[in-house]
């Protein structure tokens, strides 16, 4: 055996059946339940989610892959992606099919050209969604640069931020 590509598998309570959700020519990285019994998973550098024994796209990085993901006490999932700057949503739908929606984060920091991408989520234990936001701020007089981690308060909205750690970056690699 070359190499061993972990599948995904589902045990039905009520009558024990056990079901392949993923092919084995599928590289499964990480997957998590949602509470109705759905499946998201990130393969191939793409975010699925396994709905009632069809696969559905989530993600749109065209194979850019995504950055996090995680879900929520009310079966949504929740992504960031290389190429989009927000946090995208999909909550599945009582007939087959997802609910997608993108919510912009230009308002958590962002540097001189309003870009500010999320990097984590958490929904917390008071039920709001926290995020960690990267920022890039230049210094072109000096030639050096930071990058800021914000921690912003998402959903409901809160205009301040909890708390961040700068680090500097060295822009010239002849200085």
């Amino acid at each position: 055996m070359d190499s061993w590509n972990p599948r995904i598998y589902r045990r039905a309570k009520t009558t024990s059946e056990i079901m392949a959700l993923t092919q084995e020519n599928e590289s499964v990285n990480y997957f998590l339940a949602l509470p109705i019994g759905e499946v998201a998973y990130y393969s191939n550098s793409e975010l699925w989610m396994w709905q009632n024994g069809t696969t559905i796209y989530l993600s749109s990085g065209g194979g850019y892959g995504v950055d996090f993901f995680a879900i929520d006490k009310k079966n949504a999932v929740m992504w960031g992606q290389w190429n989009t700057k927000g946090i995208c949503f999909a909550r599945p739908l009582p007939a087959d099919g997802v609910e997608k929606a993108t919510l912009d984060t230009n308002l958590f920091g962002g540097n001189r050209h309003g870009d500010s991408r999320p990097r984590r989520v958490i929904v917390a234990d008071d039920g709001m969604l926290y995020g960690v936001f990267e920022s890039r701020l230049l210094d072109d007089e000096n030639q050096t640069g930071y990058t800021v981690l914000s921690v912003y308060q998402v959903l409901p909205y809160d205009s301040g931020f909890m708390n961040s750690y700068k680090k500097s970056l060295q822009l010239c690699a002849l200085c």
